[in-house]
């Protein structure tokens, strides 16, 4: 662990996971996620002028194009923002679209879906497929990619484009998905104080609000239990001390058992979603550049078209 990595730890926690957390309600604790959030938004530096942002507003979905110096034209990621589906949206991400589009040479889509509880479960997933269907029609690989519940929205969005016989992702990049919104994995309760970000008892509350009214093994918000023979080659990387490390790892073994290919890296000393925070850590620089070789070997043998 970087001295850089150990500091956003002990900063995390003391804001996410603090003494004074204990004694809050479920709803109490979405409220005071949100607002971190929301305060970390506001605090992401500018981007560069040389970085390209396009906001794009199409039927059915809204988002923005983020593309880098040196980003070829065919090349395309669609990625999805965490925040639990209830919180946040894609301004605090662009600096990670900004390196991730350095990285594998692409620009990067990020999609502003609709959150909970305004929009419960399936409003997300109807704005990712509309979303694909508008921008991953060039007959040109598309990479997908999501983090937290960005991740899980990406699985459910493999799953629905297979339902309409509809050609997915060449590749997928997940950060610590969120797949399982039933929270049946043993690392929810047993990295329940290991982990420094996220509280079981407030990520508990945001799964019922977009739930809504369905079942927790809905495959569309809790995509662990959808087909898992279609899915592409896959990258998962999360934290060994979060509670959300028993969704990948549960994940990662249905892509195998459906006899798909994929990889497992698991990091130690991080915290959750700790590449959207490349700036500050190494080891978020060092899982971008992994997920961009991860995406380069399904360019058309790493050629654009």
């Amino acid at each position: 662990m970087s001295i850089r990595a150990w500091l956003a730890r002990r900063q995390i926690r003391r804001a996410f996971r603090g003494k004074t957390t204990r004694d809050l309600t479920p709803d109490q604790l979405v409220k005071l996620f949100g607002g971190l959030l929301a305060k970390a938004e506001q605090m992401a530096p500018a981007l560069p002028a040389s970085v390209k942002v396009t906001p794009v507003e199409g039927a059915g979905f809204r988002g923005e194009w983020v593309e880098a110096p040196g980003a070829l034209p065919a090349r395309s990621i669609l990625h999805f923002h965490g925040g639990g589906y209830v919180w946040g949206g894609i301004g605090g991400f662009r600096d990670f679209a900004m390196r991730l589009s350095t990285a594998a040479k692409a620009k990067v889509f990020l999609l502003q879906y609709r959150v909970a509880p305004e929009h419960p479960c399936p409003a997300a997933v109807e704005d990712a497929v509309a979303a694909w269907k508008a921008l991953a029609m060039g007959g040109v690989p598309v990479m997908l990619g999501g983090d937290s519940a960005g991740g899980g929205l990406a699985v459910a969005l493999v799953q629905a484009l297979a339902a309409e016989g509809i050609k997915g992702p060449a590749a997928l990049g997940l950060i610590a998905p969120w797949v399982d919104l039933g929270l049946g994995g043993s690392t929810f309760a047993g990295n329940a104080e290991s982990d420094v970000m996220l509280d079981p008892r407030g990520i508990g509350r945001a799964a019922e609000l977009y739930r809504g009214g369905l079942a927790a093994s809905d495959p569309r918000c809790s995509p662990l239990f959808g087909r898992m023979d279609t899915m592409p080659p896959t990258l998962l990387q999360v934290d060994a001390g979060e509670i959300l490390l028993d969704d990948s790892r549960r994940l990662a073994a249905k892509i195998r058992e459906a006899g798909g290919k994929v990889q497992l890296d698991i990091w130690k000393g991080l915290f959750h979603d700790w590449p959207m925070v490349a700036r500050l850590v190494p080891e978020g620089r060092k899982a971008i550049a992994d997920m961009a070789r991860h995406y380069e070997a399904y360019w058309n043998g790493g050629e654009a078209a």
